[in-house]
């Protein structure tokens, strides 16, 4: 059942990947809300599914839309290597997931991104991704700390 936060999201994703994903124009992508992990979002591959937790209706707009980066950022990762890299790096991890949550985490800050997702992380932690202070350092270095 799609609720009005559901199509707040997929609208916001659609702008998102106007703006920032070209390659994943013409990608379905449903969103779903869910309510039976700790993690705020996730992205499940090859049906292409974003899942959104229910808390992340109290979060800004701005945290929202580093959310739906970072996932979105998942969504392109997987799309670049293909069913196969990706199921066996599922299967056999070569990445730890905290290196693979980093290459994320910095390919949300290349997009420009960077201080709404220092923001969220600073709001929800960083048990396995990049801390505010090295997404800002990060972003100093790349020129992307606007």
């Amino acid at each position: 059942m799609t609720n009005k936060y559901v199509k707040k999201y997929k609208k916001i994703v659609n702008e998102l990947i106007r703006k920032s994903f070209p390659e994943l124009k013409g990608k379905k992508v449903k969103i779903i809300e869910y309510n039976f992990t700790k993690t705020y979002g996730g992205f499940v591959p090859i049906i292409n599914w974003l899942g959104i937790h229910k808390r992340s209706r109290k979060i800004s707009r701005k945290e929202l839309e580093a959310l739906l980066v970072h996932e979105l950022c998942h969504m392109e990762d997987f799309s670049k290597k293909g069913f196969f890299k990706t199921l066996l790096g599922t299967l056999l991890p070569v990445f730890p997931r905290k290196e693979l949550e980093y290459k994320i985490d910095k390919m949300v800050i290349e997009k420009g991104y960077a201080k709404p997702r220092a923001l969220l992380v600073k709001r929800l932690g960083t048990k396995s991704y990049m801390s505010e202070d090295e997404i800002k350092s990060y972003a100093k270095k790349i020129g992307k700390w606007q």
